[in-house]
């Protein structure tokens, strides 16, 4: 199993835990104070009741619950780190004084207790772990392209394709000989003008270069790009890429003849 999958997979787990708890705890505060966890009485045996305090502990838990379930959602490596450290800042000292504190426990309670609380470190630390080989916030891809007529390239893929743009640098003579755009979900290009003959890049074929944006607004950028007077290759269509997933997709070339697929698929895992 990939490291994305199994980092989904703990906060999804802790996303579920913090709901049973702030749920209950914010719903019914005295039936969470006299009979949680249910299956025990555990909460009671460390009173007295404060309905303000238990509320408020549940409110905590289920703004726990979308902090995870947003790091779940969108699995970076800054976000993931963020929420396991502060799950754990507060599961540490919550299991240090409860194994300090069992006066009026049995033997199975304060075990039981112990155990249950202990095991609620393994799913943060499970998400730190995978969280080594997500994508950090400093770590970007940038494809690099060449254009021929860069003011028609800016236009067309800002117009066509919904790029948004960052810096674009033009020349003595108004010509656009550099420019980043980027894309409003997520991911970045650069490109720049093939007759600027310097640099690594100079010998880059155009028209040679493929490209996929990965959205589940594949209709809505098709009708787009149509509208703006793309070249439409294929139009929208179930598929299948490399790993078998059905994927929704259409394909569309730039005016100098490289390729846009924009489709559902987002990776394996």
């Amino acid at each position: 199993m990939r490291r994305p999958a199994v980092v989904r997979g703990a906060l999804l787990a802790l996303v579920a835990y913090c709901l049973f708890i702030g749920v209950t705890a914010v719903a019914v505060p005295h039936t969470f104070y006299t009979d949680f966890p249910f299956l025990a009485h555990w909460v009671e045996l460390l009173p007295p009741y404060n309905e303000h305090l238990v509320t408020d502990v549940g409110g905590l838990y289920c703004g726990f619950a979308f902090f995870l379930a947003w790091a779940a959602w969108k699995p970076e490596r800054g976000i993931v780190l963020a929420a396991s450290l502060a799950f754990l800042v507060v599961t540490v000292p919550h299991l240090l004084f409860h194994v300090t504190h069992l006066d009026g426990f049995g033997a199975v309670d304060g075990v039981a207790q112990t155990v249950a609380l202990t095991s609620l470190l393994v799913p943060p630390l499970v998400a730190i772990w995978g969280a080594r080989s997500l994508a950090a916030e400093d770590e970007a891809l940038w494809p690099v392209l060449h254009y021929e007529d860069t003011d028609r390239a800016l236009a067309f893929l800002t117009g066509a394709f919904g790029f948004e743009p960052g810096a674009v640098v033009r020349d003595e003579a108004g010509r656009v000989v550099h420019a980043e755009l980027h894309r409003p979900g997520g991911g970045s290009l650069v490109f720049g003008w093939a007759e600027r003959g310097a640099g690594v890049h100079a010998d880059l074929r155009v028209g040679a270069a493929a490209s996929y944006v990965a959205t589940d607004a594949v209709e809505a950028l098709h009708a787009r790009a149509r509208d703006a007077g793309a070249e439409i290759v294929q139009a929208p269509h179930e598929t299948a890429f490399g790993t078998g997933a059905p994927t929704r997709a259409f394909t569309a070339r730039d005016p100098e003849g490289n390729l846009w697929t924009f489709g559902t698929y987002r990776g394996a895992g």
